[in-house]
């Protein structure tokens, strides 16, 4: 088996890695970017809520509980949006981790399939080699064929 050959199995095993960081890396970027939609849903809500309220303030029966219910919502919007957004750091944090990951896997494939190639290379060199010179000593050995 040439060494070509026996560096197959690791470059195998390399490929099934890339694979699987790159499947992890789409699972966090689908996370980040649903993360990313929840926020700005909240971000709307909050707008429409505080416009909301910015039009009923004028309104002479506007009564004083309902204006503490809207308080209360924006607060919990607000609580809401703060960690939503310190879940998106979490995660777009996540996103890097997994890119570099990826991008370290790969370049190890891509190193494996180099050294491979540059064996399968020499290999064919060598057979090529040994195929001159056969053909260049098969005249001697056969002597000095054809007869004179």
């Amino acid at each position: 088996m040439s060494r070509a050959a026996r560096l197959q199995p690791a470059v195998s095993q390399q490929e099934r890695a890339v694979a699987a960081a790159a499947r992890e890396l789409r699972e966090a970027l689908e996370t980040q970017q649903a993360t990313y939609t929840r926020l700005e849903q909240l971000q709307r809500y909050q707008a429409e809520y505080q416009a909301d309220l910015r039009s009923r303030q004028g309104a002479a029966d506007l009564r004083l509980d309902i204006v503490r219910c809207y308080r209360s919502l924006l607060d919990q919007l607000d609580a809401a949006i703060t960690q939503q957004r310190q879940r998106l750091a979490t995660v777009d944090d996540d996103v890097t981790k997994r890119q570099e990951a990826w991008q370290a896997e790969r370049a190890r494939l891509q190193a494996l399939q180099q050294t491979q190639q540059r064996l399968q290379q020499a290999e064919y060199k060598r057979r090529e080699r040994l195929e001159q010179r056969e053909q260049d000593d098969r005249p001697r050995r056969l002597g000095s064929w054809p007869p004179r």
